[in-house]
């Protein structure tokens, strides 16, 4: 799990909280326990500019055509 934007300057308690969440979760299901997602959480930068990345990664393949809007 990757914590970016703006709520990273809250720094190491939202992490503490994020871990402890997980954990909660990961104690009540099996298969997330299987994941180890609490053991997982890092934080980027502060001035990492998630959304284009996240933008960039969803946009679709060069080529492909515009997508159609049904109203």
């Amino acid at each position: 799990m990757i914590l970016g934007g703006g709520l990273t300057r809250v720094g190491r308690p939202l992490v503490d909280a994020v871990r402890s969440t997980l954990r909660s979760w990961e104690a009540d299901s099996p298969f997330l326990a299987t994941l180890h997602m609490s053991h997982h959480v890092s934080v980027l930068d502060a001035g990492t500019p998630v959304a284009a990345i996240g933008a960039a990664l969803l946009a679709p393949p060069v080529g492909a055509g515009v997508p159609q809007v049904i109203a």
